[in-house]
């Protein structure tokens, strides 16, 4: 009698470990692994495009309240300039508030050239692969490893797919060069992994 419950104790245990290698088996070949490769390079287009998505992401709060202190100093300049007698103040105000207006209009481009003239000779070009773990950034000699939850938010334009990981830091992704899957499997990838939705800055 004894001999006859190991026995079946041991076609139960035998049973089961069938079915959990049948069930993880399964999952696996219907969940795949996802590894993709993008490349990209360091310049102004890339970087002004990298400075829209932290503007528009991480540094979305600090840089309203900087546009709200540009358009009061440019008000106060031109009412200065309308009721001032002395023409060199009119100049002055006039400067300020012009360069201002540039500061407001074109302050991604303006970033965007500072970064790309902060980036070291020889690594303009950069390489990103991504795997379930994380994802590695090589340029030039240099290689780094993040994680996907140093990802504060994921940005998209037209060309490219952004990830911001902090006020002054980011990556880009060229749409055109991404390899291992379709851009629609890299952005549900990305989303998964950082558990951070894609939001769309505009071109």
């Amino acid at each position: 009698m004894e001999f006859k419950r190991n026995l079946r104790e041991s076609f139960l245990l035998l049973c089961w470990s069938v079915v959990i290698l049948s069930t993880i088996k399964e999952k696996t070949m219907r969940e795949p692994i996802m590894n993709f490769t993008c490349q990209s390079l360091y310049r102004q287009k890339e970087l002004t495009a990298l400075s829209r998505a932290m503007r528009k992401t991480v540094r979305k709060k600090s840089d309203r309240n900087i546009q709200v202190l540009e358009w009061g100093s440019i008000a106060l300049g031109i009412a200065v300039v309308l009721t001032t007698k002395q023409t060199w103040v009119r100049w002055l105000d006039s400067a300020a508030i012009l360069l201002l207006l540039v500061v407001l209009v074109w302050g991604d481009a303006i970033n965007g050239f500072a970064a790309r003239m902060m980036v070291p000779k020889g690594e303009e070009t950069v390489t990103i692969s991504f795997s379930p773990e994380g994802y590695t950034v090589e340029s030039g000699a240099s290689v780094t490893q993040w994680s996907y939850e140093q990802v504060l938010a994921l940005a998209e334009t037209q060309d490219y797919i952004l990830l911001v990981q902090g006020p002054k830091e980011g990556e880009i992704c060229k749409k055109a060069a991404l390899q291992g899957g379709t851009l629609e499997e890299f952005r549900n990838f990305l989303q998964e992994k950082t558990q951070k939705n894609i939001l769309n800055v505009g071109r």
